[in-house]
């Protein structure tokens, strides 16, 4: 059985190991046993927000992923990012190891195995053209504000409102 651990979105999935797909070979397999499987799964994570909860820290994480002890790490990223790759043998290239990758990393090294790069295609494309980034930022912008309203509206600063808003655990400042 192949255990891959994904780092990136929250699902579990067996899947019947794809033989060749000749008919006598089919048959020689239903012959011999159960099919192999491989199996994936599918961590959630912060994206960025690991170092700041101490309940799932990068640490915790790199645990969970070698506690599986998977046959190699998939990480969410595109194989390449800007013409640079985010992974070169095997290991990630060092601008993107940082949070979550930074747990894959790790657990990669200490069980001697492969991390690979999977995300959907055309991710970064898609973000250029849909002004992905640009947009995230205005809404925080447009929350922030939204904040400073109801501070005022409500007679208190800012930064109380932010600690109560904060302690519900509801929204995580940016």
């Amino acid at each position: 059985m192949l255990l891959f651990a994904a780092v990136g979105i929250a699902c579990t999935a067996s899947l019947p190991a794809v033989p060749d797909s000749d008919v006598a070979g089919d048959a020689k397999q239903a012959a011999s046993g159960p099919t192999p499987t491989t199996e994936i799964v599918v961590l959630g994570t912060l994206h960025g927000l690991h170092g700041r909860n101490v309940k799932y820290s990068v640490d915790i994480l790199q645990a969970m992923i070698m506690k599986l002890e998977p046959s190699a790490i998939l990480v969410e990223l595109p194989p390449t990012i800007e013409g640079q790759p985010t992974v070169q043998a095997g290991r990630l290239s060092k601008p993107f190891i940082g949070n979550e990758n930074a747990a894959a990393h790790l657990a990669a090294n200490a069980l001697g195995v492969e991390v690979i790069p999977y995300d959907r295609k055309g991710r970064n494309e898609f973000y250029k053209e849909t002004r992905y980034f640009e947009r995230e930022k205005r809404a925080y912008q447009r929350l922030n504000e939204w904040a400073e309203a109801l501070a005022r509206e409500l007679g208190i600063d800012k930064n109380t409102l932010r600690r109560k808003i904060k302690r519900l655990g509801i929204i995580e400042s940016h």
